[in-house]
This record gives C-alpha cells, structure tokens and sequence, in this order.
C-alpha cells in the first residue's frame, strides 16, 4: 500500500531476537542490552507477519540482534515460503554462526543474506566487536558463497578505528565476487560515541586506488552503486547521513517485542504485542497496521537535535 506521501510500502524488516552474540562497540553498550519487555512467540510473529503481508509486502527480511540465534527460524522461513506472496526472504546476519546454518537455511527457502564485516584483520575485527573470532564469519562466507544464496557485505568505516580496512574490504569483495556496500554510521545510541566516514571520503580513496567512479542507474533501493574502471564488481553506498533517501524509503519494522516501526530513526509506531493480549481481532489489528503504515514519517531527523521523537534503543533492540 503506499503511505500519505505516495511511497509505496513493500518492505517489511523484521526483528526476531535483541540477542546477540557479538557486541559491536557502535551498536550496544559494552555491558549489551537488557530487554525489559516480553518478546513475541512464534505464533505471534506469525500472525503479524500475515496480517503486514496482505498490505502489499513483497520482501521480508529477518534481522535481530542476531537472528541466527532465533530457535524457530527455519520454521518461520517456511511458513513464510509456503503460506505468502512473498518474493524474497532476506537475513542480516554477523556470519559467526553462518557456516552450520547455510544449508539449513537455503532448503527453507531463504533467498539472500546481507552480511555485517567491518574490518579484515582478526585483531580489529575482536576489538570492534568485542570479543568475535574472524575466521567463523570468513568460513561462513565461503560456504554461501558455494551456497547459491545470494551474498551481501555491509561494512561501517569508523574515524581513527578501521578507515585502513576500506581497500582490503574491497579487495576481498572482488577477489569472492560480491557485492560490498559501505553504510555511513547512524548516531543512535551507542553509535553517538563514534564518528563515521563520509560517502565522500570513502568514494574519493576508492577511486585513487581503483579508477573513475561511475554511478549506476538509480533505483527504489536506498543502496547506490557505483563502477570502478579497475574492479569487476560495483561497490554500493548506503548513505543515510550525506544522501539522504527518505523520500524514497519503502520499508517498516516489526520488533521482536512487537512494535511495528515506520520509520527506524522516530521512536513512534504501533505497540502489536499489548493489542494481542488484549484480545485485538485480526480486522481491527489490520485497520491499525494500514493506519501507521499510510502516516509513516516523511523523513528522518538525525540531524535535528530538537526533534522529540528521534529513536534512542540500541540498534540491537530495534532491529539492525
């Protein structure tokens, strides 16, 4: 359906768990995050689910926390498969746990995985995520990439921590044949304690080592890509700070307590899980899910330190 600005919502993101078992220092505090509510079952995630689909959803992607580490996730990746109209089901995922999980997950009907790496070298890599082993996610990236599922990389550049790391990563990504893209930091949170890199920065290193940038035709996704006169394959950009594509944003978020988000930097939405306890029928459930997604916020305000509602949970929480 499309929301009062004529966007059309067809992307839902769905949180399953604020678990998680890396601590990267830009997403949660050090001592992690405490969840104080009750987190849906999988009945209930279902039910949900079901119900945001028939607005006009055509791709699902399940995130945490760590989704990995959700019990009922192959199960729910069937249903999902079997039971809608949905044209991908996507997973964001830090690879740790990929390895095992790969196959598992593509005789489910998982479709493609986005993968979180920021960094190449094993001891960055412990000291950004606090306490993460390297070579499970590098062993997780071999398998899917054998795996036939398609394979993203997501990589966040922090100031004075893994600016080094930008020509490796790309290397990396060419060398396996996909797609990188560089997200710029979002201060929510733990992540107020860091500076990103601009698009700028990193686009202007990108093209000393690899040649004339070209930017690629762009399309409804808030990714932009470019080719580079000396790589094979583009490298994208997600630029929520410098690019701003809320008018183009398509998307909106279920949590894994139950709060359907339109908008992931306004802590305004749809509290599901107490309109379940209450005994909410499916009809009206519907009528207030249409009723958030049509209001769903013209833009972000990350910039705007007077803004009330600006989101401050853990992206842990919310749903990376």
């Amino acid at each position: 359906m499309q929301d009062c600005f004529n966007r059309n919502i067809e992307y839902l993101r769905v949180s399953l768990t604020a678990k998680c078992n890396l601590c990267c220092v830009y997403c949660m505090p050090e001592n992690g995050c405490v969840v104080t509510k009750e987190t849906l079952t999988l009945d209930e995630f279902w039910r949900l689910i079901k119900l945001i689909c028939k607005t006009g959803i055509k791709k699902i992607r399940l995130t945490g926390g760590e989704p990995l580490l959700y019990p009922k996730l192959l199960d729910l990746i069937r249903r999902i498969k079997t039971s809608t109209q949905i044209e991908e089901i996507a997973l964001t995922t830090n690879g740790i746990l990929l390895e095992n999980k790969i196959e598992m997950l593509k005789q489910a009907g998982l479709d493609s995985i986005n993968l979180s790496l920021d960094c190449l070298d094993k001891d960055l890599f412990f000291k950004i995520t606090r306490g993460g082993n390297i070579n499970s996610v590098l062993a997780g990236i071999d398998k899917a990439c054998t795996s036939g599922i398609k394979l993203k990389i997501n990589s966040v550049i922090l100031k004075d921590i893994n600016e080094t790391e930008i020509i490796p990563l790309v290397n990396f990504a060419q060398k396996n044949n996909i797609l990188l893209r560089f997200i710029e930091l979002m201060p929510i949170n733990a992540a107020q304690n860091y500076q990103g890199v601009d698009e700028v920065i990193i686009l202007d290193k990108l093209t000393q080592f690899f040649g004339k940038a070209e930017l690629i035709l762009e399309n409804n996704s808030p990714a932009h890509y470019y080719n580079f006169a000396d790589l094979k394959v583009p490298v994208g950009f997600i630029s929520a700070m410098s690019h701003k594509f809320c008018a183009k944003c398509n998307r909106i978020r279920l949590t894994s307590v139950g709060f359907l988000k339109p908008c992931l930097h306004d802590n305004r939405g749809l509290d599901l899980k107490s309109l379940l306890k209450k005994g909410t029928s499916d009809e009206e459930l519907m009528q207030k899910i249409k009723k958030t997604i049509y209001t769903k916020p013209q833009c972000h305000h990350l910039n705007d330190v007077s803004f009330a509602q600006k989101e401050t949970q853990s992206m842990s929480l919310i749903g990376g």
